[in-house]
């Protein structure tokens, strides 16, 4: 501090200002992304540099970096089922920390917002709500091609789970499903029927990276309302209760054929 009138000149550690800025950007981050790579890299690092003795006493602060980077590889790679229960592990390691040292205070705001997202699966009995609601998560923080994927794999879901079929069948989910709805389109509920027809032309354009000599930034825009609305639409049929009878019915016969 060369500003200072006295002869000695006091040196300030301006270090924890620069180490508040990552935590906050890694909060920031996971926040508004879901990616807690970089917060679980500076609870690890914090733990590295406790003394040994002391490392004995926060052997579930140890392992909050690695649940946490399950959780965000899981959540970046749309792992749907395997994203909810991560989040679980991650609460419950939490649950079970030893007292945070003066260190890891930061880490308070984390373990809060961490709690804060479980609950939003707490209530959720049915894996298609948990598929949409994850949709709309997916859509918060702008990772909109993961939203699409998670809103059509809600309505395979539903349709199967509310006919009491195996929702987690695959030959069910990808062939024999999609061979019904475009066979006997009938069978469905006329309005379940055209969303998933509708998400069906509408993913072709985001999982081929619109590339396409006719795209523009006008329809990127409208591609995200029109995301928004499918999500608003599907919440809306779903909960609604449609008449599942025939689908059911039909299923049983391929099933059984």
């Amino acid at each position: 501090m060369y500003d200072v009138k006295d002869d000695i000149k006091p040196v300030v550690d301006l270090l924890p200002i620069l180490e508040m800025n990552s935590w906050v950007e890694g909060f920031t981050i996971f926040k508004e992304y879901g990616d807690s790579r970089k917060i679980g890299k500076l609870i690890q690092d914090k733990y590295d540099d406790l003394p040994v003795e002391k490392k004995r006493e926060y052997q579930n602060l140890r392992k909050l970096p690695k649940v946490l980077e399950k959780s965000s590889k899981a959540f970046g790679f749309t792992a749907i089922d395997f994203y909810v229960k991560s989040l679980n592990d991650v609460v419950n390691v939490s649950k079970n920390l030893e007292p945070i040292p003066s260190s890891l205070k930061a880490m308070e705001f984390l373990i809060k917002e961490i709690e804060n997202s479980s609950k939003t699966f707490q209530d959720i009995s049915k894996n298609w709500e948990k598929q949409l609601k994850l949709a709309e998560i997916y859509f918060e923080k702008n990772r909109y091609s993961q939203s699409l994927t998670a809103l059509r794999e809600s309505l395979i879901t539903f349709v199967l789970e509310e006919t009491g079929m195996d929702w987690e069948n695959k030959d069910l989910r990808e062939k024999k499903l999609g061979k019904l709805l475009s066979d006997n389109p009938e069978t469905f509920p006329n309005e379940l029927f055209v969303l998933m027809d509708q998400i069906k032309e509408f993913r072709n354009k985001p999982s081929h990276g619109f590339i396409d000599s006719n795209s523009s930034e006008g329809e990127l825009n409208q591609s995200i309302d029109k995301l928004k609305q499918y999500i608003q639409k599907a919440s809306q049929i779903l909960h609604s209760n449609p008449d599942l009878t025939k689908v059911k019915k039909a299923l049983n016969n391929v099933l059984n054929s």
